[in-house]
């Protein structure tokens, strides 16, 4: 599971809990998945699938926005723009609910 270096820490301090993906391939339910940086560098953190299903971006509540880590919903538009080049609200995504299981990296990362 690739992610932003900020998202990295808001999913260590338990921040966020939720991912949207626009990605072909699905995760798994049930499946444990180690976070990455990029595809070089994986961190020793471990996230457990909890909850996977579809939504459009323009559906998306405030309450959902602080489960991604934001304090907002425009402060998440914002975010997902510099990542993804720009928020289209009829874009269906993946919306993936997750928790930690394992985390062995050192504070500082």
């Amino acid at each position: 599971m690739i992610v932003q270096k900020e998202h990295a820490r808001f999913i260590r301090q338990g921040l966020k809990t939720q991912t949207r993906r626009t990605h072909k391939r699905p995760w798994r339910v049930g499946r444990t998945y180690r976070l990455k940086l990029n595809w070089y560098v994986t961190l020793k953190v471990q996230v457990i699938v909890l909850r996977r299903y579809r939504q459009r971006l323009g559906d998306m509540k405030p309450s959902e926005a602080h489960k991604e880590g934001y304090r907002t919903l425009q402060d998440f538009q914002e975010a997902w723009i510099k990542i993804n080049g720009s928020w289209n609200p009829n874009l269906t995504v993946w919306v993936y609910e997750f928790k930690v299981i394992k985390d062995e990296e050192p504070e500082d990362t």
